[in-house]
């Protein structure tokens, strides 16, 4: 097994289980926040952020850790090409996080408003199909291997 192939084996651990995290969230968490009452809601934001912040960051900075490694010992060509879609994807999500759900996020520790909830829960949703490609590709390029290896 190629280095390269090992790191695309070991990506998918972490962008699998926040792929899973995400459309969990976003199908059954993210939707329940509207019937929070307004004035309980930033003390909701709050606990959430102290139970699951930290370890969300984590997995996404060892995802992104594990493309970036990635893109630097890829081979020539197509792996190249597919390392830095897979680097461009996490970018992405980073992006999405600091640009639009950070800031949405502070609002809302201080004060309920249905705009930002929304927008906050759209850039969830970006990240989540960022989350899936990068997943589909991989898994794709996993399965590409064994198929080389074994015929």
């Amino acid at each position: 097994m190629r280095t390269w192939d090992l790191f695309i084996l070991i990506q998918c651990i972490p962008t699998l289980f926040l792929t899973g995290m995400g459309w969990g969230r976003q199908l059954t968490y993210d939707p329940l926040l509207f019937s929070v009452d307004p004035c309980k809601f930033p003390d909701l934001l709050k606990t959430m952020q102290k139970k699951a912040g930290g370890f969300f960051l984590l997995f996404m900075a060892i995802e992104c850790l594990l493309s970036l490694l990635t893109l630097l010992i890829a081979p020539c060509g197509i792996c190249r090409v597919f390392s830095l879609v897979l680097l461009l994807l996490v970018l992405f999500i980073w992006i999405t996080m600091f640009c639009v759900q950070i800031p949405c996020h502070l609002v809302l520790l201080k004060e309920f408003q249905e705009n930002k909830l929304r927008t906050w829960i759209l850039a969830g949703w970006l990240r989540t199909i960022g989350w899936t490609v990068r997943s589909a590709l991989l898994v794709w390029l996993v399965f590409r291997y064994f198929l080389r290896a074994f015929t």
